[in-house]
């Protein structure tokens, strides 16, 4: 019996993938599917693969044919750093410009279209480009980056204004947005449990091992890998939540609210329920 494994490596990712032991879990059956949020996304939907960490709109695009993983998310209760809205002009000045977004999210430009209509009324042209921004400011306005190009871009100055979407989110509502979850197909989740089971406890494993002495191996790594320097991904793992508990689950649960009402997704999502559990009402 086989078990695939989406994953997405990117940097927020990281401590639940990067202690895993892959010849362990390899031995065991499981291969790891490695892309950006929208196509792991995308593979959990279609059964390409059976358990993924996936982006939160996903899930609730498909909450009645997944189950979660208990106690794993992203999230934050203010700045998250990786998800960014680089601008030419002041945010409430946008009305009525474009405003370029990533191929390579479904969360965040979700986020921000609520943000922008809900919160600000700001009535603005949308499209879709790759996740280059001096390409995607040269006929916008605006451009949305998410990840490992929202923080490098970040580091190059290259707009006037930069809105980070966590704390535009928590200033407004005060609650914590989550932005990926660990989720497993139904059939999968009770079919495989033994190997979803040996999985998830890699999974609490690296996160355990990753946030020894606050990140400080983890954000050391990552600062050779990148150009960005050590003290910021330390800051930004701090600043990270990686264990679900009540507040992320009202946070999602309104966000899945407006983007109800704002026609984004089919149907009300009004509860969410963990591999293991009976689910949880809101």
């Amino acid at each position: 019996m086989a078990l695939k494994v989406g994953e997405i490596h990117y940097a927020n990712m990281r401590p639940f993938f990067e202690y895993i032991d892959r010849n362990k879990c390899r031995t065991e059956g499981m291969t790891f599917i490695r892309d950006v949020p929208a196509q792991v996304n995308e593979h959990l939907a279609t059964g390409a693969v059976d358990v993924a960490a996936i982006s939160s709109f996903s899930y609730g695009m498909h909450a009645n044919e997944y189950v979660l993983l208990p106690d794993l998310c992203v999230s934050s209760a203010g700045a998250v750093h990786s998800l960014l809205l680089f601008s030419k002009v002041p945010l409430p000045s946008l009305s009525g410009n474009n405003v370029a977004l990533t191929t390579s999210s479904e969360t965040t430009v979700h986020l921000l279209k609520l943000i922008l209509k809900q919160f600000y009324q700001v009535d603005v042209t949308y499209q879709l480009m790759r996740p280059q921004l001096r390409e995607m400011l040269r006929d916008h306005e605006a451009a949305l980056l998410i990840g490992d190009d929202a923080i490098v871009a970040r580091a190059q100055s290259i707009a006037p204004y930069v809105y980070d979407l966590g704390e535009l989110w928590y200033q407004w509502t005060g609650l914590p947005m989550t932005y990926a979850l660990f989720a497993v197909r139904k059939a999968v989740a009770y079919e495989k449990s033994t190997l979803v089971s040996a999985l998830y406890k890699q999974f609490r494993e690296s996160y355990t091992e990753a946030r020894t002495n606050v990140y400080a191996q983890l954000s050391k790594k990552m600062a050779t890998n990148h150009r960005v320097a050590r003290p910021f991904w330390q800051q930004y793992f701090r600043d990270l939540c990686y264990e679900w508990s009540a507040p992320q689950q009202k946070g999602l649960l309104y966000y899945f609210q407006l983007c109800y009402e704002e026609g984004f997704i089919p149907n009300r999502v009004s509860r969410i329920e963990e591999w293991g559990t009976v689910g949880t009402q809101s």
